[in-house]
C-alpha cells in the first residue's frame, strides 16, 4: 500500500538559492539585477534584456544551457546554499507518515548536484523521489513537463504541494491541496492563492490539524 505523498519545490522552498542566483546572473552577464527582478519568476533572458536595453541579449536557450552547466551543476555554488529555516526539523518528522518528493523546475541533469546538497545536510534519506520539469535535448533545446503532470504520475495519494511560485501553485491547486511558501509576504493580497504560509514550520499543522481540511 502506498503512503500519502508530499511534494516539494526545491529552490527557495527547500534551499535558499535566490540571492546566489542573482549574484551568478550579475557576474555572468555584467548586469545589476536585484532580488525583486525575480519575484514573479520571469525567464532569465528577460532579466538580462531589462539591463541591456541596447543589447546584446543571449538567446533563452543559451542562458539556460549556461545556467545548467555553470550554476545548477556547480558544487561550489551549492556549497553556499543553506536549507530554508525549519526544513531540517520537519522533513524527518513528515517522513514518518508520508513520502516526500521533490518536484523541481530544474533540468534533469541537475539531479546529482541536488542529491549532493541533500546528502551534505543529511536529509537525502527522507526523499522518496525527485522529478524534473525540464530535460535538455541539446543544441539549446529543452523539453518540459508541467509539475501537475509530474505529480499525477506518482503512485499514491497526493497530500500537499509546497512551492514559492504562484504560477506553479495555481494549476496544481485543482488537483491537490497546494500551499504557497511566501516568507517575504510578496503575495499577501492575491485572491487566486487560496493558501499561503510564511514558515515551513506551519506544514505539520496544515496536515495534522487539518487547517485546510486535508483528509490523510
Amino acid at each position: 500500500m502506498y503512503r500519502g505523498n508530499i511534494f516539494w519545490d526545491f529552490d527557495e522552498t527547500m534551499f535558499k538559492t535566490l540571492e546566489l542566483l542573482v549574484l551568478y546572473m550579475n557576474q555572468k552577464y555584467d548586469i545589476k539585477s536585484t532580488i525583486e527582478d525575480y519575484s514573479e519568476h520571469p525567464y532569465l533572458d528577460a532579466v538580462i534584456a531589462k539591463y541591456r536595453p541596447e543589447g546584446p541579449v543571449p538567446t533563452r536557450g543559451e542562458v539556460y544551457e549556461d545556467l545548467a552547466s555553470e550554476f545548477l551543476n556547480s558544487r561550489e555554488w551549492h556549497d553556499q546554499m543553506d536549507p530554508v529555516d525549519g526544513l531540517l526539523d520537519i522533513l524527518p518528522m513528515l517522513s514518518e507518515d508520508f513520502d516526500n518528493h521533490i518536484v523541481t523546475a530544474r533540468e534533469f541533469n541537475a539531479g546529482p548536484t541536488m542529491r549532493w546538497l541533500l546528502r551534505k545536510h543529511e536529509i537525502l534519506q527522507y526523499i522518496e523521489g525527485m522529478h524534473y520539469v525540464w530535460v535538455h535535448l541539446g543544441n539549446q533545446n529543452f523539453k518540459g513537463t508541467p509539475k501537475i503532470d509530474l505529480i499525477k504520475r506518482v503512485p499514491g495519494k497526493a497530500i500537499l504541494f509546497i512551492d514559492d511560485a504562484p504560477k506553479e501553485i495555481i494549476p496544481v491547486a485543482g488537483y491537490v491541496n497546494a500551499s504557497l511558501y511566501d516568507p517575504r509576504g510578496n503575495h499577501v493580497g492575491r485572491k487566486d492563492i487560496k493558501h499561503r504560509i510564511e514558515s515551513l514550520r506551519e506544514i505539520p499543522k496544515i496536515i495534522y490539524e487539518t487547517e485546510i481540511k486535508i483528509q490523510v
